[in-house]
């Protein structure tokens, strides 16, 4: 369609939630995120998001603050060195989240011509109003820290009902301009308490992410039914009304 109808005005309609929700995606990046290794870039990627940024009190320039932060603290992958031993890969923090953090906070809360405080290097570039920045980025980590060890355990589709629904407010700004994003990702939640009455055995994570993306995929929105003066769609009862037009493809 973006080839062939480019240079006319046109529309898509009836397309998957999955096609067409930020949030879902956004909500299932976190998800997925929560059980890895936490690549700082991942991480960062995710925040930055700005539905994620914004719901977290944070503006693009508090971002800047935030990656220079990470660079220079040296945070690399892990969430602590009990989350690498975890992962099979050995019981070290250096380069860890927890580490970087720790002298994030260190150096806000000692002197700055402090050298060590409990065996911590304090990181003593903070000054001002970015202790409010690094605050708000705090309670993102410990969002996704707190998710890395509560979505690790298997649950029925009920109970990863509850939990999707909890951080899906927790970490996504919801205002005017989501209005509608917010509306389907509410239907797809309404689906699934349907689902869950019938399915009662427990699940990982993984399969519920999987299950998820399929009633996502198969859930239509109306959004872009006739927006432009050519409008795609699929073959519903009535969809050939108001048209004067109707080509078969």
């Amino acid at each position: 369609i973006n080839a062939v109808f480019d240079d006319i005005p046109y529309a898509v309609a009836d397309r998957s939630l999955r096609q067409t929700s930020q949030l879902l995606e956004i909500l299932l990046r976190f998800f997925e995120l929560s059980q890895s290794r936490l690549l700082w870039h991942e991480v960062l990627a995710l925040l930055e998001e700005p539905v994620v940024r914004e719901r977290f009190g944070l503006f693009e320039a508090d971002m800047l603050i935030v990656n220079h932060w990470v660079d220079s603290t040296r945070i690399r992958w892990g969430e602590s060195a009990e989350h690498r031993e975890a992962l099979g890969v050995g019981e070290f923090s250096e380069n860890s989240w927890k580490a970087g953090l720790e002298r994030l906070l260190m150096g806000y809360a000692v002197p700055s011509d402090e050298q060590f405080s409990d065996g911590i290097l304090p990181f003593t570039d903070i000054e001002g109003s970015q202790a409010q920045t690094l605050g708000n980025f705090y309670a993102f980590f410990k969002l996704l820290k707190r998710a890395r060890v509560q979505l690790s355990k298997q649950r029925s589709l009920s109970q990863w009902l509850t939990i999707i629904r909890e951080y899906a407010e927790l970490l996504l700004l919801e205002n005017n301009d989501l209005q509608r994003q917010w509306d389907g990702l509410r239907e797809l939640f309404e689906s699934l308490a349907d689902s869950a009455e019938i399915h009662t055995q427990r699940l990982s994570l993984v399969v519920f992410i999987e299950h998820l993306k399929s009633m996502a995929n198969e859930q239509k929105t109306a959004t872009g039914f006739m927006r432009g003066q050519l409008t795609f769609c699929s073959m519903l009862p009535m969809r050939a009304i108001p048209f004067s037009t109707i080509a078969l493809l």
